[in-house]
Parts: structure tokens; sequence; C-alpha cells
């Protein structure tokens, strides 16, 4: 899990096979309850990891086997961290319309058990899954609910991805300057903390509002555009990558022909991952630019 937040995705879908697979070898006979619970911690965290490398299919697959688990145990916290991550897993490959029942599953049993710790992380990943699916109204009814997270004293490493998500729900619904506050201190703590993929999302996101200025803000889109690509090609993000290099193919006007560069990577990638919904948008782009 600590290599997982630190962005070392390599290294911690290593050991989160090595928890399942031992959980596996020893069997129902040999496991305690701690070992249940732990395996279903170990197939809940390697569901985000993988996701942010864009193996969606075993992260979906797993992600199943730790909902069964954690409802099998009956058990509140562990429901709602399998919800969760299968969640954004889904909102990583861009299935924002899969992703709202689960989140509201999670959502439903945080409330139910009065678990405010985990109230933040599933209030921002339902309120981002309901804006990019065209509710910004609902999206950021919840983003108003817990807006008060990034300067919250409380577990200020674990809430940086929730900060980048709240940001993302203010560019949906085209608040531009609260989403650059918002990007800005998500960059700041992911930075702080050495957590490079999420600093690399946080950069994306400065990029895009950057992007979304009138007029645009080229520079400096560019700048954080590159600086994420570098971190998400550097930690094998591949979901990340694409979307960088769709963001480059809208801002980047020469050399001639470095757009289309971008945007034919983008569309491969996006293709190879099956991510449909960020497939349209740079086919759109494509015919769009003919």
């Amino acid at each position: 899990m600590t290599c997982s937040y630190a962005g070392e995705h390599s290294q911690a879908q290593e050991f989160l096979r090595h928890a399942i697979a031992t959980g596996d070898v020893l069997g129902v006979e040999g496991r305690s309850h701690v070992s249940i619970v732990a395996e279903t911690v170990a197939r809940a965290e390697i569901v985000r990891t993988l996701a942010e490398c864009g193996l969606f299919e075993e992260a979906v697959r797993l992600g199943g086997e730790a909902i069964r688990i954690a409802e099998d145990l009956d058990s509140p916290i562990n429901k709602i961290i399998a919800y969760l991550t299968l969640g954004e897993a889904h909102e990583v490959k861009g299935e924002f319309a899969r992703a709202i029942p689960v989140l509201e599953r999670a959502l439903a049993e945080v409330r139910a058990w009065d678990l405010n710790l985990m109230t933040p992380a599933v209030t921002a990943a339902l309120g981002y899954a309901l804006a990019k699916s065209g509710r910004v109204a609902d999206g950021v009814a919840l983003l108003e609910q817990i807006s008060s997270v990034y300067e919250s004293p409380s577990m200020p490493a674990s809430r940086s991805r929730s900060v980048v998500t709240l940001g993302e729900i203010c560019l949906a619904a085209d608040r531009l300057d609260a989403a650059t506050a918002l990007a800005t201190r998500a960059a700041a703590l992911t930075h702080e903390y050495g957590q490079r993929g999420w600093e690399a999302g946080a950069r994306r996101l400065l990029a895009e509002i950057a992007s979304r200025r009138r007029p645009a803000d080229v520079a400096t889109a560019e700048a954080h555009y590159r600086a994420a690509l570098a971190i998400a090609e550097d930690l094998g993000m591949r979901p990340l990558v694409a979307r960088c290099h769709l963001g480059l193919s809208s801002i980047c006007k020469h050399p001639p022909g470095e757009a289309e560069d971008h945007l034919a990577v983008a569309t491969t990638l996006f293709r190879e991952m099956g991510m449909q919904f960020w497939l349209e948008r740079a086919t759109a782009e494509s015919a769009a630019a003919r």
C-alpha cells in the first residue's frame, strides 16, 4: 500500500500479488479471520494500482473478488474500501456509468456506519463520476459537502487524491479559479509526501485548467502536461500517459505535425486499453482537425 501511494506501481503489484497468492495457498482451513481481511484489502488495493497502469480486466476481476469476500465477512469498512477502489478503477477507464452505482453503495455504507474517515474519498469519487457523466450539479452538490477537506489537518497524505478529484469536479463545472486552488494544493501535498503518481494527476489537471482559460495559457499548460507525462511514463501509468498526449495534441502547434503525433499516440493507447470514453474524445478531436 505504501508503494501504491508513492506511485511505485510495479513494486506495489508484486507485494500485493504475493499477499493474495499466500492466502490462496493457505486455503479455507488455514486462514484466520485476520488473514481473510488482509486478502480483501490486498485485492482492493491492487485494483487501484492495476487501473492506474491500464490493466483494467484484471482490476475489475479482483475488485469483484474483494467485494464478494468483504460482503461475506459483512465488514462495513472492507466493503467500503472494495466498492471505492472498484469505482475508481471504472473512473480511470472512463466508465462513469459503471462507477456510480458501486460508489453509491460505498457512500451508503459510510453514512450507515458513520465512518467519517472514509467520507472525503468516497464522496469525492462519486461526485467526480456524476460530474463526468453529465450530472454536473449533482457532482458539485457532493463537492460542497466536503469542500473543506483540503484544509483538514487529519491524514494529509491520504487526502491528496481526494483533493485532485475535487479539482476535477470544479473543472467539470467550469469553476476554473476553484479548480486551480485545489489542483495547486494537491500538487503541493503530493510533492511533499512523495506521491508521484498523484502529483502527475494534479499536474495534468493544472494543465487542463490552463488550456481552458480564455485566452488559453498555452505555455503553462504545456509545461504541466510535459511534467505529468514524464512522471506517468516513468511509473507506467498508461491511462495518464494517454490523457497527457491528448491534452498536448490540443495545444501544441509547433513544430508542424507534433499535435498529430500526440493525438496518434493517445488514440492508440486508448484503443489498446479499451478506454472508449476517451477514445471517442480523441476521435472527435482528430475529425475536427481535418
